[in-house]
């Protein structure tokens, strides 16, 4: 089964036909291409934002794909109030981030920071010239 047909077969076919068709239109009937591109988009995301390929014969990335392209389809449509699509957006997002933790993927670099000549200049300079104000000498 491709990721259409996992949508397809959860969805109710009025509410794709409401995502997929123009505003104000009679039809009842599923534009398949409209979803065929939310489906290739949510795939996509699947790589650049969870950094892991979608894999129809996981129940998770299933699960999670189908909320991605029911977000993407709403974004398309444009019909939302203000603010509700991108939250929509930032849950899908979250999700593919739990799923790129669970594939063991670090979500930040693993790079090892090096000093560098220029960060010399950085740290202050604590020696004894330092203190020499703050420490008395010798009972004075």
């Amino acid at each position: 089964m491709s990721l259409t047909d996992e949508v397809q077969a959860r969805v109710p076919t009025k509410r794709l036909a409401q995502l997929t068709q123009p505003p104000g239109s009679a039809l009842s009937t599923v534009n398949t291409a409209v979803l065929v591109q939310a489906c290739t988009d949510v795939e996509a995301d699947f790589e650049l934002f969870g950094q892991v390929t979608f894999d129809v014969t996981k129940a998770t990335h299933v699960a999670v794909a189908v909320r991605g392209v029911l977000t993407k389809l709403q974004l398309y449509k444009g019909t939302q109030g203000a603010g509700w699509a991108e939250t929509q957006q930032k849950l899908w997002k979250d999700e593919l981030q739990v799923l790129r933790s669970r594939a063991g993927i670090p979500t930040t670099s693993s790079a090892v920071r090096t000093p560098e000549a220029d960060d010399a200049d950085l740290a202050p300079k604590l020696g004894p010239s330092f203190w020499a104000g703050y420490v008395s000498k010798g009972g004075e």
